[in-house]
């Protein structure tokens, strides 16, 4: 990866990490959780994940039946550890995600689907292991190409190569990301066990709401 920003915009990142405490304060259980994938408190019920599918706008064109069909499946899926480190293994892991979205679906109702489910499915896993897994988003995959340069990530094939570029940006941005971060936390709690956790899971919503928002602009 060739880092064309050397430091984070300082504008930006304030309100990355306002944005990444705002979702935090949603799905803090998620991101504490430290169990098994089909154990995700997300998958757990169907009002949550209706509301985590309506919040990361990932669930749209599955009526009611479908979406719960959906996430009762999921909590019997068991993906691979590492796989978003893996191209070929995240392929496997994700065509066969896909494949049984088509079955549970009446049909492919448009072209953008396939995109539409590598997103659900990342975000899923993006909750599960946050410092593995990268979301998969329009917007955050703009901003990094406006920093990495080169790389387009126009299709679900290049999630691996966006995850790695995603998670070597977070290391070099990790001095600014992890000193907005503690400051954060630093301000709620003495603990400093919890600090330490919460500076980790947080670094990578961060970097995420960052690029979300230099994807927007």
């Amino acid at each position: 990866m060739t880092n064309t920003i050397s430091h984070p915009d300082s504008t930006i990142l304030k309100k990355a990490t306002d944005d990444a405490a705002t979702n935090w304060e949603w799905w803090e259980d998620d991101y504490l959780y430290k169990g098994d994938f089909g154990a995700l408190p997300i998958l757990q019920t169907f009002s949550r994940f209706r509301g985590f599918g309506a919040d990361y706008s990932v669930t749209r064109g599955l009526n009611s039946r479908e979406c719960d069909e959906m996430r009762k499946w999921l909590t019997t899926f068991v993906p691979a550890t590492e796989l978003g480190r893996d191209q070929d293994e995240f392929n496997a892991q994700f065509v066969g995600f896909h494949e049984k979205c088509k079955v549970i679906e009446d049909n492919i109702r448009n072209e953008l689907t396939t995109q539409k489910r590598v997103s659900l499915f990342s975000k899923l896993l993006g909750h599960w292991k946050p410092n593995e897994f990268a979301m998969w988003d329009q917007y955050a995959r703009i901003g990094l190409r406006r920093i990495v340069g080169g790389n387009h990530y126009t299709q679900y094939k290049h999630y691996c190569r966006f995850n790695t570029d995603f998670h070597n940006l977070k290391r070099a941005w990790s001095g600014e990301l992890s000193k907005i971060s503690e400051e954060r936390w630093a301000s709620q709690t003495s603990d400093k066990d919890k600090i330490q956790e919460r500076i980790e899971l947080f670094m990578p919503r961060i970097l995420d709401n960052y690029l979300v928002e230099l994807g927007r602009s």
